[in-house]
């Protein structure tokens, strides 16, 4: 079987005068796809827009759990903020700062104080803050509080303060 095979020589007619570069002037010329890409290797851009992926999706889950994330239909209103009573002394008394906590979230009537007045220690109670308390920046839906104040345990303690957006810490009577 016959292959033609090309030849060195060229049969051009007009070939002799003209130039290889075509007038152009010959520099160091780099390919387009290294020009892109740089010096990153497949691996470092894979592992870059992994880190990318994660990072926008912990800001996402933050921002949701934290109840700074837009408001979708259906979703509901955004999670109260877990606020932690810790108590440093053996003194202090948490039970007794939740319970003013509760009645100055209340509408200002006795039925709410009273209700107050009678919330057993070391159970979560959830509240809707008035409107003097709430922040400025948050325009939809009520913010919400869940008021937790763990037993003198320290293990129970780290365990609340583990899942607490905010820790009050309740001091004893006495300044020492």
């Amino acid at each position: 079987m016959f292959h033609h095979r090309s030849s060195e020589k060229d049969n051009k007619p007009n070939a002799a005068g003209r130039n290889k570069s075509k007038g152009r002037v010959e520099k160091n010329r780099v390919s387009i796809k290294k020009a892109m890409t740089g010096t990153a290797s497949k691996q470092d851009r894979v592992n870059m827009l992994r880190q990318l992926r994660q990072t926008k999706k912990e800001e996402l889950l933050e921002r949701r759990r934290l109840g700074a994330g837009e408001l979708h239909e259906g979703s509901g209103p955004p999670p109260p903020r877990v606020v932690a009573l810790v108590a440093f002394h053996t003194q202090a008394d948490a039970l007794s700062l939740k319970r003013q906590i509760l009645a100055s979230c209340g509408n200002g009537d006795t039925a709410s104080a009273a209700a107050a007045s009678v919330v057993a220690p070391h159970i979560p109670v959830a509240a809707v803050l008035p409107p003097w308390a709430r922040a400025s920046d948050r325009s939809a839906g009520s913010q919400r509080v869940l008021l937790v104040d763990p037993p003198r345990d320290t293990l129970a303690v780290l365990d609340v303060a583990k899942c607490a957006d905010i820790i009050l810490c309740v001091m004893g009577p006495q300044a020492s």
